[in-house]
């Protein structure tokens, strides 16, 4: 047998190059295989051109994913904001508002991330029916904060935000991608079932378990007193200057986004009710300023015939602890509630009320 020859069961002999030959043709053959399937799935809806077919919300990495929900589900309306929001269900919003909603709200959603889906919606539909800006303190920022260290399903993946483009093959030629790809074939047969629904609604894992008090109070508290802060009478006194002088950068970078709309859009803008732990103390600077900043707001929603509905203030929701798995998330059944006020609000079935108020801009 000579050298670089292998014996197979003694009866004939294979060279080695033969082998490796083998390996990379199944290699090569594995790996077309793989990028026809993604190319002709596209489950991020990355492409110019792929199958006509519903893709579900493969995976739980929104920012990823959300782009195809704009771009494929046929929605008019859209809720933006934080994990604040996550939990309202657009098909609440559907039967008391109109429209079809999708909830873009993004764990740890930041601004800058708001006015990039912003700009994909506007580049898909210029004028939506509505869009509701569930805001935090991150919009009242005096500054424009960008950065942030977040886990990797936090990064934000820009390229898909800008138009489809085959550019994007560079992108999407993956594992993950490609099991994506096997998921939305499995869908099409009821063999796939995704965490987060066609309109994004998506509840947190976390909420299928038993719900703790005594580690929600921990949470809320920490290892301090468990008590709530106070208002402070009278207020601190902040000179008009100094009122003056407050900025809100990102609201003005929404206004100028939010400018081209005709009047047929109807914006709208809500604060979440976070637990009072995580409110500024009523009466004091931040207080103030947090305050200054819901003006602010609702001066850009008066703009566009609305205003803007508050509940980020001590009250009976936010000063329950029960309602609470920590300072910022409020439990399903506080969503069901915000719903019905926040509907009830916008649609003039009800005006101010010890856990909402309307603050107008005008």
């Amino acid at each position: 047998m000579a050298f670089g020859e292998h014996s197979i069961l003694g009866r004939w002999t294979v060279r080695w190059s033969s082998y490796i030959w083998i390996l990379l043709a199944g290699g090569l053959v594995s790996f077309v295989a793989m990028a026809a399937c993604i190319v002709i799935v596209d489950p991020w809806k990355a492409l110019p051109l792929s199958a006509s077919i519903d893709r579900p919300m493969s995976n739980n990495n929104q920012r990823l994913l959300y782009p195809m929900l704009v771009r494929t589900k046929n929605m008019d309306s859209f809720v933006l904001g934080s994990s604040t929001a996550m939990l309202i269900d657009p098909k609440k919003l559907d039967a008391g508002l109109g429209g079809r909603f999708a909830n873009l709200a993004l764990a740890g959603g930041l601004p800058w991330e708001q006015l990039e889906y912003l700009r994909l919606i506007f580049s898909q539909n210029p004028n939506p029916r509505a869009l509701m800006f569930a805001m935090d303190n991150w919009w009242c920022a005096p500054t424009l904060i960008y950065g942030r260290d977040n886990p990797e399903d936090h990064k934000f993946p820009q390229w898909i935000y800008r138009d489809l483009s085959w550019g994007n093959l560079r992108y999407v030629m993956n594992e993950e991608a490609f099991f994506d790809a096997l998921d939305v074939v499995r869908y099409q047969w009821r063999h796939f079932n995704p965490d987060i629904r066609d309109d994004g609604y998506w509840v947190f894992p976390s909420y299928f378990t038993a719900y703790d008090p005594e580690a929600a109070l921990r949470r809320l508290y920490g290892s301090g007193p468990r008590a709530h802060t106070e208002a402070i009478v009278p207020a601190v006194h902040v000179p008009d200057s100094e009122k003056l002088a407050w900025t809100f950068p990102w609201l003005d970078l929404l206004e100028t986004a939010l400018s081209p709309l005709n009047r047929s859009t109807r914006v709208f803008f809500v604060t979440m009710p976070v637990h009072s732990t995580a409110q500024a103390q009523p009466g004091s600077v931040d207080g103030q300023r947090d305050e200054a900043c819901k003006q602010r707001a609702a001066s850009i929603a008066a703009k566009h015939g609305s205003s803007m509905v508050d509940m980020r203030f001590h009250s009976t929701i936010t000063r329950t602890d029960d309602n609470y798995w920590d300072a910022l998330h409020y439990r399903i059944h506080v969503a069901r509630q915000i719903e019905e006020l926040v509907i009830s609000a916008l649609t003039g079935q009800s005006g101010p009320t010890s856990i909402l108020r309307i603050v107008d801009g005008k």
